[in-house]
This record gives C-alpha cells, sequence and structure tokens, in this order.
C-alpha cells in the first residue's frame, strides 16, 4: 500500500511539473501537427524531466537546497512569462513583445501589476505546487534515479556544447551561447530575452551611423515646431473624428486651424514597432535597426533646427531602446520624473521657447506623452474626471485620458497661438477593445490585432498669425499610415527634397494617395487594413 502510495506521489509530481513546465510553453508548438512540432515537444519534455530531477537532486541535501530553490524561482519566472503573455495576448513571447516588455518604464510596469494583480496569486499557488513537487520527487526517488536522469540531462548539455564548438559556432558574431543554453533547460523565454537584449546592444552604435543630408529647404516664416507624439488613442473614441463622446471639445473649436487626417492608420498595434516606423527610414518590416540613424531629428539638426526632446521613456541602464536612440540625437534631452501626468510638458515646452543660450533661429520640439496608455486611469490627475456612465469604468477613464490629452494640447496651442508656430500631433496606435472579467476594457493590440487597434488620430494645427501660404488647413479625407511621417514631417519642417530627391507628402498638392501600406503585428504577420477584424462591437452584444 506504501509502495502504490508512493508511486502516485511521485507521478502526481511529475503530471503537475511537466504540465507547467511543458506544456503552457509549448501551446504555440501544438497548434501545428507536423512531425518537427511534436519532435520538438518531446525534446522539451526530455529536458523538463531532467531540469526536474537536478532540481530533486539539489534538494536533497540540506547544503544544496538553495540552489534547488533558486532554480524553481528561475522555472516558475519562465513559467509566468509564458502564462502572461498567452493570457494577455494569445500567443508565445517574441522578439517585438520582449523588445516592448524592455522599453517599459517602472511606472508602467506597476500599473500591469496593480491591473493584473490576480496573477501574482495565482502564479504564487504554482510556486507552491512546484516546491511540494520537488520535494515528492525528492523524497520519493532513489538517489540512484534522480543522478541517472540528471546525468543524461547534463551529458546532453555537453554535447549539444561540443557539436556547436566543432561547428565553429562560437566564432560567429551573433552566437549566443547563452541563449542555446536556456533554450536546453526549457527556459525558453530566458533564451528570448538573451537574444533581444543583446540585439538592443547595436541601438548604442545608433548615433555612430547617422547619414549626411544633401537638403533643398523651403524657407517658412515657421521659426518653432512641436511634435507631440501621443499614446495608445483609438481614433473611433475622438470627437474630433465624429466620437458621439466630447474627448476633444478644444480641438473642435479649433478645427478651422487644423489639418486632420481623417483615415490615419499606424504600421503596428505596438509603441516600439509604430514609432520606428514614423520617425524613421527603417520600415516596420525591416530588422535593420541602422537605419534607425536615419531619421526625423537628425534630418531637423541638418537643417537647421535646434532639437528638444523631452520623454517619460528612459534607456535601458546602459543601453538604448529604439526610442532613445533616435532622442539621444537631439541637441536637447531630458528624461522626465516618470511618475507625472502630462501636464509636466507645457512648462517644458516654455522652457524650450526661452532658451536663449542658442544661435539657431528656428526650433524643434519633441515631447513623448503617456496619453492614454494602459490603465487609463492613472493617465491623468483625478481632478480631471469627467465621463461617468459610460460601457465601464475603463472605458469612461479611456475617453477622460483623451479628453485631458485635448486640455495640454490646447495649453501648447495658447502658449504658441501669438507665434509663428505649428505643431503636429499624432497617437503612436490605438488599442483593442476587449472584454476582462465581464467588464469592457482596452489593451495593446499584438497578434491579429483589429482595425480599430490601428486606427489614430492625426492632425497639424498652425498659428493663425501664418500666412496662407505656409500652412495647409482643412483635411485628408483618404486612407494615409503613419508609416509614411518620416517625409510628411520632412514635409512639416520645410524640406522639399533629401539628397536630390524630392519628397511628397499629403502637404504638397500634388500628392498622389497611397494604398498600399504595410501593417504587420508583432509576429511578423503582415495584413491589408481592408481584412482586419474589427472589434467596435465587442461589449456591445
Amino acid at each position: 500500500m506504501t509502495h502504490i502510495k508512493s508511486r502516485i506521489m511521485i507521478t502526481t509530481a511529475f503530471l503537475i511539473i511537466l504540465s507547467v513546465s511543458c506544456y503552457l510553453p509549448l501551446l504555440n508548438v501544438l497548434e501545428n501537427s507536423d512531425f518537427s512540432s511534436f519532435k520538438e515537444l518531446a525534446k522539451n519534455l526530455f529536458f523538463s524531466i531532467g531540469y526536474a530531477c537536478l532540481v530533486a537532486l539539489f534538494w536533497k541535501n540540506r547544503f544544496t537546497r538553495i540552489f534547488a530553490f533558486l532554480m524553481i524561482t528561475i522555472w516558475i519566472v519562465n513559467y509566468s512569462i509564458t502564462f502572461s503573455i498567452y493570457l494577455l495576448f494569445n500567443t508565445a513571447l517574441d522578439s517585438q513583445l520582449t523588445m516592448t516588455i524592455l522599453c517599459s518604464n517602472l511606472n508602467e510596469a506597476k500599473n500591469f501589476i496593480i491591473a493584473y494583480w490576480h496573477l501574482a496569486l495565482i502564479l504564487l499557488f504554482i510556486f507552491i505546487i512546484f516546491c511540494l513537487s520537488i520535494n515528492s520527487l525528492s523524497y520519493n526517488l532513489k538517489n540512484k534515479t534522480l543522478v541517472i536522469i540528471s546525468s543524461l540531462l547534463i551529458l546532453t548539455v555537453g554535447y549539444k556544447v561540443c557539436e556547436l564548438t566543432l561547428r565553429g559556432k562560437f566564432n560567429e558574431p551573433n552566437f549566443l551561447m547563452s541563449e542555446k543554453l536556456s533554450s536546453y533547460m526549457t527556459l525558453n523565454n530566458y533564451a528570448v530575452f538573451l537574444r533581444t537584449y543583446e540585439d538592443m546592444k547595436i541601438l548604442n552604435n545608433v548615433e555612430d551611423n547617422r547619414p549626411i543630408y544633401n537638403l533643398d529647404i523651403k524657407e517658412t516664416e515657421i521659426d518653432t515646431y512641436v511634435l507631440v507624439l501621443g499614446e495608445s488613442v483609438r481614433r473611433d473614441h475622438v470627437s474630433l473624428n465624429g466620437y458621439e463622446r466630447l474627448t476633444m471639445p478644444n480641438m473642435q473649436k479649433r478645427k478651422q486651424e487644423l489639418f486632420i487626417f481623417e483615415q490615419a492608420i499606424s504600421a503596428a498595434p505596438i509603441t516600439t514597432m509604430a514609432l520606428t516606423s514614423a520617425l524613421t527610414m527603417k520600415p516596420v518590416n525591416s530588422d535593420d535597426y541602422l537605419l534607425l540613424a536615419d531619421n526625423i531629428i537628425n534630418l531637423a539638426n541638418q537643417a537647421g533646427y535646434e532639437t528638444y526632446w523631452y520623454s517619460l521613456q528612459r534607456p535601458l541602464g546602459q543601453y538604448n531602446t529604439v526610442i532613445t536612440s533616435i532622442a539621444k540625437m537631439s541637441d536637447h534631452l531630458e528624461w522626465l520624473d516618470i511618475t507625472k501626468n502630462d501636464d509636466i510638458f507645457p512648462p517644458k515646452i516654455d522652457e524650450a521657447l526661452n532658451d536663449r543660450t542658442v544661435q539657431k533661429q528656428k526650433k524643434l520640439i519633441v515631447i513623448h506623452t503617456n496619453g492614454s496608455h494602459f490603465l487609463a486611469c492613472n493617465q491623468y490627475p483625478q481632478s480631471e474626471k469627467y465621463f461617468t456612465g459610460g460601457e465601464s469604468i475603463v472605458a469612461d477613464c479611456y475617453d477622460d485620458s483623451i479628453r485631458f490629452t485635448d486640455k495640454i494640447l490646447e495649453q501648447i496651442f495658447v502658449m504658441l497661438e501669438g507665434k509663428h508656430a505649428s505643431v503636429f500631433y499624432f497617437s503612436d496606435h490605438g488599442q483593442v477593445r476587449r472584454m476582462k472579467r465581464g467588464e469592457l476594457d482596452y489593451f495593446h493590440g499584438s497578434i491579429n490585432p483589429s482595425k480599430e487597434s490601428i486606427e489614430v488620430p492625426q492632425f497639424i494645427w498652425y498659428s493663425p498669425i501664418l500666412s496662407s501660404h505656409d500652412k495647409k488647413l482643412g483635411s485628408y479625407p483618404h486612407l494615409y499610415s503613419t508609416g509614411n511621417n518620416y517625409y510628411l514631417l520632412a514635409n512639416w519642417l520645410g524640406i522639399k527634397a533629401i539628397n536630390e530627391q524630392v519628397i511628397s507628402s499629403p502637404l504638397i498638392d500634388s500628392y498622389y494617395p497611397e494604398n498600399n501600406f504595410i501593417i504587420m503585428d508583432t509576429r511578423s504577420n503582415i495584413f491589408r487594413y481592408e481584412n482586419m477584424r474589427s472589434d467596435k462591437n465587442i461589449g456591445k452584444e
């Protein structure tokens, strides 16, 4: 009877460990039915059993139990990433999602933990189950069995290392041994993070690869340009674009001073992909990060502008992110307090306007806002609460955050309306509309994004004192991708040609509308806008 109970305990421990460590990380493998997918599953199953037995072997001895505890923690963190990413995005971790995570600031991480606190309880429970399972294995399997299975794991990993050495992989510049070892130990998410982190090192070399331009510049009376990078605003929640709630009352009052893009879409559903395609010559489907050096800040610098960048997005330790690598090319760069709201920006713009230390007569000021980012209720002061009784509390907060952006833009316009100035505003991407625990919620798109998650507001404001030949008012009714904003921003700054190549955009009367836009998700899937799914009716059924 005791023997039977022991076998039951061992089997249960194995089932728990293997289901957590193998099955969930391989959900995407199981979507396919070909032989290679099941071969991958079998490989991970083998490494999971070996890893569990190695941990159980360390657990047996009180002096090595600390190593077992550390290995369990590493395993749980890997599983936590798999569980969270799959729950939120219905996919496995990939390089683009990893880039987004690494580019997030501490405030964004805190907001995520607050919103998904229940995940922490689930993962704590799983951690306890892991420890109990390992304890069961260590006491119900003989040392000899654990040593044999653990040895098979170590010998297999050793064989793989020798094989890679003989094949000369260590001499390849992009080879990363820690990435390979992580995947062999079924720590698949660590492998993705290590590869992405390694790739991000190239961003530190972006400044060294900045191109030199031969520019043809049109002289205008505009001497102050402000570029406002919005965050996570769906166009169908902007009253300027027809939304029934008055989310942008000030912009509507100033409609006669605006040039409005009625059908602007982003090239991707996440910030890192959307903004790099909007501000640089790097297409959304390109992996050549050195193209980031060919960006709107570099253009403005060489066109004779004094450039300023104020942002709540910071570098990742000693490494740049895709956004900060662009920002660092500006003449003046300031990382602001991430705990502040967007009302921190108008004083900074005023500070730049009154900067008398510079010799250049024209200025480009870029502000990277929080806008309507995840957990929109935290993106504005509670004194700015306006909407109630909507589809959900989150929906009310989301609309409030857009109304707060409208207020910030109005403050900027009031500051500039007596100057020869122009302001360019667009949101990097929208949000996916979804149900969360029975309530309407808004979240970043990732895999298979909805149309609405890439439909964004975009408009240009011109000071009323500007001459008519220096501004374009009205609207652009055609579909337009912010992935073409590099040329649009160049025209906005008065640049007519780059290296003797005439550039065109909707600001030019002869511009011919395009309709073949690249839209890409984090798994590098390419979409046609007209074929994308819609989420506008979610929560209304």
